[in-house]
């Protein structure tokens, strides 16, 4: 299974936010419907041209951190920071 979320916004703490009860959500309907994720293969990008980043929230999967990375590959594309 294949899931993607884009949240966007301009306050960073209501943007993580917003994409944690997303994740809730999928994680609520796959424990729902018997279904697992491996939140080591949940990838999170932070499209943004702040340096700092003020209202920061940890992410949380599956009872995992995720982790942000520069780039990641959804469907044969590569979306990245530059």
């Amino acid at each position: 299974m294949i899931f993607s979320a884009l949240v966007i916004g301009k306050v960073l703490k209501t943007v993580c936010e917003v994409m944690q009860a997303a994740l809730n959500r999928v994680q609520r309907w796959c424990e729902d419907h018997g279904l697992s994720v491996n939140p080591n293969k949940t990838e999170m990008v932070l499209f943004t041209r702040k340096r700092t980043l003020p209202g920061l929230i940890q992410i949380v999967f599956f009872g995992k951190e995720l982790e942000r990375t520069n780039k990641v590959k959804h469907l044969g594309v590569v979306l990245d920071l530059h």
